[in-house]
């Protein structure tokens, strides 16, 4: 079943990635079929330069593959796999535009009466901007 071959590229990802980063998007590619007593290497690397790692901004590409190990020494390549990953906390680009919206049109730190603070947006206040987001 094709879900054992994505639970393979995932447990073959560094323990720092989970950590540190949340999966988000995974493009996967089926090449060839495996079978019960085939031997399988995972292999898994950062895209990117010399090191092979691409961070744009908060955000991370893995590329993986899982080759078949036959008996002749021939290699058949069974999958391959493309997973996309966000810091964890980190915003994406369209979750920064809201929260600049929303901080431009809730203006410089006002008071109102009773030491309230008073934007141009009303009751809505600088808490709402993290509940705005959460509730996407």
């Amino acid at each position: 079943n094709n879900v054992v071959y994505t639970e393979w590229i995932l447990e073959s990802v560094p323990v720092d990635m989970w950590i540190d980063y949340q999966l988000y998007e995974l493009d996967i590619e089926f090449k060839s079929e495996c079978g019960y007593g085939d031997v399988i290497a995972a292999v898994t690397a950062r895209e990117g330069s010399a090191e092979g790692v691409v961070i744009e901004e908060d955000n991370a590409r893995v590329l993986h593959q899982l080759v078949k190990l036959g008996d002749d020494g021939k290699e058949t390549e069974v999958i391959r796999a493309r997973t996309s990953w966000r810091r964890k906390g980190a915003m994406t680009a369209e979750e920064k535009e809201m929260a600049a919206v929303i901080a431009a049109a809730w203006g410089p730190n006002k008071k109102g009466p009773g030491g309230k603070a008073k934007g141009r947006l009303g009751g809505i206040g600088p808490g709402s901007v993290d509940a705005a987001l959460l509730a996407r």
